[in-house]
């Protein structure tokens, strides 16, 4: 089931936030396009519905993998993106490392990796 996660950072009147809506399902061969591997048998899809741009595919699989160890645990894993988004803030690609890593936080209880 999708669950959505919204990171939001305020400081000195900067505004970065993302939406992000994904799910995590085991898989026992490949997984369907567009996805990757990003660690061993950790793979990343992006959305379908919307091409994103190399620096958000390249900052979500980052994020992703800071936790790739603790995930995958010998099975292998999809983390299937739905959407990905920008709504009222700054354009900046890593922050899509923290909407993940903190999506990953709250999904599965891992300690986050990224400063909050």
């Amino acid at each position: 089931m999708y669950e959505g996660f919204r990171f939001r950072y305020l400081h000195a009147g900067v505004g970065f936030a993302a939406d992000l809506r994904a799910d995590a399902y085991e898989t026992d061969g490949p997984p369907p396009p567009p996805a990757f591997l990003i660690h061993r048998s950790l793979y990343l899809r992006l959305p379908s519905k919307q091409t994103p741009y190399w620096l958000e595919a390249a900052w979500l699989a980052f994020g992703a993998s800071l936790h790739a160890e603790q995930l995958v645990g010998g099975r292998a894993l999809v983390l299937d993106v739905d959407a990905f988004t920008y709504p009222g803030g700054d354009f900046r690609a890593e922050i899509g490392a923290l909407a993940i890593d903190g999506w990953i936080h709250r999904r599965s209880g891992l300690p986050r990796a990224a400063p909050r």
